[in-house]
């Protein structure tokens, strides 16, 4: 059950932009007050852009790091709300970039360069091999990681300016990002379409001047 087909090869999102991952823990850590562990999660997430070894985990070894992931969030949303009662709804956002950095690191350290979706639901990897690929795919997590930083740095207590500046620039970086390749291919191919008919334009007004 735990190995699904391997049908899925494409991937629904980009990575998150070279430093974006590193900018969003360290604004979870200013505002959190993990700024050591948002540190030193960031180089971790961010060194296998600029080192090329890796590791072949299966689906099997995806399926249990999110199933551990999933038992660690429950053990600490029970902890929570046992000592915090409902205000605890902050402490857990608090701790989010923590529960799912096992997945973030077998992302950037396997060979599969993202995660299929059987492994982040159980329902999916139920069906097996009767999965369509419009249910079962590979995704890259880096930009849904970026968005739980910022809202986990949203539950802190530092708000200022700059923090909404900051904010606004990541939201910025990321919309750029994603929009970048589809305006190039789309606006590229209008552009070339405009400089055929200014070309064409411009021949004809030379040739009609000439006769």
């Amino acid at each position: 059950m735990d190995n699904v087909s391997d049908k899925p090869d494409r991937n629904k999102l980009s990575p998150a932009p070279p430093g974006l991952i590193m900018a969003s823990l360290l604004l979870w850590g200013w505002q959190t007050e993990f700024f050591l562990y948002a540190v030193i999660m960031g180089v971790v997430l961010e060194l296998p852009i600029f080192i090329k070894w890796r590791i072949d985990f299966s689906d099997k070894d995806i399926n249990q790091l999110a199933d551990l992931s999933g038992v660690i969030f429950f053990i600490l949303t029970v902890y929570i709300f046992v000592n915090y009662s409902f205000q605890g709804i902050y402490k857990i956002l608090e701790l989010m970039p923590f529960v799912l950095l096992l997945l973030m690191l077998a992302q950037g350290y396997g060979l599969q360069n993202g995660i299929k979706t059987s492994a982040l639901f159980i329902s999916i990897r139920r069906l097996g091999e009767s999965a369509g690929s419009d249910v079962l795919y590979k995704t890259n997590i880096g930009l849904p990681y970026v968005f739980i930083c910022m809202i986990s740095a949203s539950s802190g207590n530092k708000f200022s300016d700059y923090f909404f500046y900051i904010m606004r620039a990541y939201h910025c970086m990321v919309i750029i990002h994603a929009k970048a390749k589809i305006f190039f291919e789309n606006h590229m191919a209008c552009l070339r379409r405009i400089c055929h008919f200014l070309f064409l334009l411009n021949s004809t007004g030379i040739s009609a001047t000439t006769i």
